[in-house]
């Protein structure tokens, strides 16, 4: 939600707020139309696939990246070896995305693996911004 895009330059011009309490009930009415029906969760990834597994269930799942730093949380390979364990028993359909590394491909190897081109311009800097990465989805 961006609340500055509310802003008037005469209100900010002013020292007033720099968003309209109305725009704002607008933008967060807009996001309860966008997100009737849908259930958010704190759990972990094997109970949420258990709770929702159908034949009819799609879960996209895009964990950390292998072998590399900087995520809030800490995901091991072998949470990468449960989420896959997880998945193998479904009902329903998967789609995983992660970096293309031997591991990667290893730990999917029965799955149909296809290679993405994906180009980062969040958070990249200097050299690495704009960079082309190797990534791969995995669908079962």
């Amino acid at each position: 939600m961006r609340f500055g895009a509310a802003a008037s330059a005469a209100g900010a011009a002013a020292g007033k707020a720099k968003f309209s309490h109305e725009a704002v009930a607008g933008l967060i009415a807009a996001a309860r139309e966008r997100l009737d029906g849908v259930t958010i969760e704190c759990l972990d990834f094997a109970d949420v696939i258990a709770r929702y597994d159908s034949p009819g269930t799609l879960f996209y799942c895009d964990p950390p990246y292998i072998g590399t730093a900087g995520y809030a949380c800490r995901f091991t390979m072998c949470d990468h070896e449960r989420l896959r364990d997880a998945l193998a028993t479904i009902r329903g359909r998967a789609v995983v995305s992660l970096n293309d590394c031997p591991e990667t491909r290893r730990l999917y190897n029965e799955w149909d693996i296809r290679e993405v081109g994906v180009t980062y311009s969040v958070g990249g800097r200097g050299a690495d911004r704009g960079k082309r990465n190797g990534e791969v989805v995995m669908i079962k």
